[in-house]
């Protein structure tokens, strides 16, 4: 393939947005002032107001559409702009709502044919039936199980440990949880607390992987951080240093995985090697009475040694937790019959499993991080950015929610619908914010990110660019079969070597543009071998038609960002035509310049 070096016209999206989340100075008293107002309105129009039924009926094929009152999110979102005076940009398109959407639920580019039929619809409600669709379709599993396998197992994090995991039975297991829409509560539940083989029981991948041998360290600080929403691994040795966080809080929690044992069965092979058959997570119950010396010892910066029994952030031990003792704040009144009834059940000396009391108290309804963490995480993965600067890392001292009426009340509706993840999704995904262009009005205001004035343009993840190549070009339908999941982790891993770490936060190392990236991608083999006109390709049935050459650059241009090309674009087009030799190496060098685009490594 010949290259005749005609980019620029095309990487129109290489500049990356900036993450962040409330970017307003504190000393800014005209702003704060008008938001206090803002606030304080919504509370007093809050009291008056009477609450809606949210029981209403069930579509059996979508079940998570139900009707319900969001139109609260445009109209808090709306009030804000106005009240800052910030310009909002204006709505996208349908090309670019179905490719960004598409992307942001399961994880690739639309396909032609579903391009062509979304284009088609000029129903009113077409962009909510789509996401209803993307919702119910088998990808949408996949694509969180692959985000969420990479948020909680060691995968790039501690690759010394990835042999002690079982990644695809975890990956498995993730996506029934996520395609059957079970609750995100019960999915947390079973990961924080689940005991068995790894492949038999595949949540316990999470403790394995995270603890290593016996060491909970990690395990501490990426449950507080996935689940919580709050950073506490820098109390593992002293105090934090500007906000209320403690070294006892984190030694609190890592004690209650003190009781956990793996067990690692192995077996030898025909050449007298050793290998892992399984690895096995179990848990010692324990009596409340020895609750009190299943604790964790930590040194403090002064040298002094301390000891806590397992305890959460809050102050209430396993014990206390087991028997029911409430959050404070929480009345006796809340208390239901189950609870009671488990705290007498707990009086009576009964035993103690310390894991499934911490799941216990972090899923709990009345616990102020949870819901909000999760919230704030698929906001985030949706809109580019989250309510705060960092997604998992609330109450940290320096800044707040920038939004924090509009979080509190996306918190509690999602807590009444029972944790429903693909109703949330929905909310979003069908608020006026989701449906903004990626163009600002008028210059650039970094401090209205935080308010969503603007679609962030979000850098596709390794899954995503490999599986949008495969959208796009059907190469593993080309020749004999490819074996596409192992060369799924060749790419993955050429790109973590690549494009460097951004696991911890989002789940996947990104793109972002430097020339050692772009270089990567445009000598891949991989996506060589895609931008070919080999016989099975979309590119050789393109190349193969009856069209003009221009009809045939749509198609592509169509195919791979969901528009055609700019008059600018057609123009250069024309010269690089001019210099190929014929129709299908032009061809070829379209598509290849359209995959290494920024455009295209990008959803907008």
């Amino acid at each position: 393939m010949v290259f005749t070096g005609i980019r620029g016209p095309l990487a129109v999206l290489t500049t990356l947005a900036l993450l962040g989340g409330l970017a307003i100075a504190a000393d800014d008293g005209t702003w704060k002032s008008k938001l206090d107002q803002l606030r304080k309105e919504r509370v007093q129009d809050s009291k008056g107001a009477k609450k809606k039924s949210t029981t209403v009926a069930s579509d059996p094929q979508f079940p998570w559409a139900t009707p319900d009152d969001t139109h609260y999110i445009d109209k808090m979102l709306e009030e804000e702009w106005k009240a800052l005076g910030f310009p909002v940009a204006s709505e996208c398109s349908d090309g670019e709502f179905i490719r960004r959407a598409t992307l942001d639920i399961i994880g690739r580019i639309p396909t032609t044919a579903e391009l062509d039929a979304f284009l088609k619809d000029r129903g009113a409600d077409r962009r909510a039936n789509l996401v209803n669709r993307l919702l119910a379709s088998p990808e949408y599993g996949k694509n969180w199980a692959a985000i969420w396998t990479h948020l909680c197992l060691p995968d790039g994090r501690d690759a010394g440990n990835m042999q002690d995991i079982n990644p695809k039975a975890f990956h498995a297991w993730l996506e029934t949880q996520f395609n059957r829409n079970v609750g995100w509560d019960k999915t947390v539940e079973e990961l924080l607390s689940a005991t068995g083989r790894w492949d038999e029981n595949p949540a316990v991948n999470f403790a394995i992987g995270n603890m290593m041998q016996g060491n909970a360290i990690q395990m501490t600080s990426f449950t507080t951080r996935l689940f919580l929403g709050v950073q506490t691994q820098c109390t593992e040795c002293h105090d934090h240093p500007w906000n209320d966080w403690k070294q006892d809080q984190f030694h609190g929690i890592n004690a209650f995985f003190t009781t956990t044992r793996e067990r690692r069965q192995t077996r030898t092979d025909p050449s007298g090697q050793v290998a892992t058959e399984y690895y096995e997570l179990n848990e010692m119950p324990i009596s409340p009475s020895e609750a009190a010396n299943k604790g964790a010892t930590f040194e403090r910066r002064n040298g002094l040694v301390s000891y806590i029994m397992p305890t959460y952030l809050d102050g209430r031990d396993a014990v206390a937790i087991a028997r029911g003792a409430k959050a404070a704040g929480k009345s006796a009144s809340e208390e239901s019959v189950e609870e009671f009834l488990a705290k007498q059940r707990q009086s009576n000396d009964e035993p103690i499993y310390l894991r499934k009391e911490l799941a216990k108290v972090i899923v709990a309804k009345d616990n102020p991080f949870f819901a909000r963490a999760i919230v704030n995480r698929l906001w985030h993965h949706y809109m580019g950015h989250s309510f705060i600067r960092n997604v998992d890392d609330f109450d940290n001292g320096q800044d707040e929610p920038s939004m924090p009426d509009l979080l509190a009340k996306l918190t509690e509706d999602f807590k009444v619908h029972n944790y429903d993840l693909k109703r949330l999704t929905r909310w979003i995904c069908t608020c006026k914010a989701y449906s903004l262009g990626s163009r600002h009005k008028g210059k650039e205001n970094k401090d209205a990110q935080g308010f969503f004035t603007t679609m962030i343009v979000k850098p596709l993840t390794p899954d995503q660019l490999y599986d949008s190549l495969l959208t796009l070009t059907d190469i593993h339908r080309a020749g004999k079969a490819e074996n596409t999941e192992g060369e799924r982790r060749q790419f993955r891993e050429e790109f973590r070597r690549t494009f460097g770490q951004d696991i911890e936060q989002t789940g996947a190392p990104k793109f972002n543009g430097t020339i050692t990236q772009s270089l990567m991608l445009m000598n891949s083999p991989i996506i060589t071998r895609a931008t070919s006109a080999t016989p099975g390709t979309m590119l050789y049935r393109v190349a193969a038609s009856n069209a003009n050459s221009a009809d045939k650059v749509d198609a592509l241009y169509m195919a791979a960002l969901a528009r055609k090309p700019s008059g600018s674009e057609k123009n250069l087009l024309g010269q690089m035509r001019s210099r190929s030799k014929n129709e299908k190496e032009f061809l070829e060098d379209v598509l290849w310049m359209l995959v290494n685009s920024g455009e295209f490594v990008h959803n907008y």
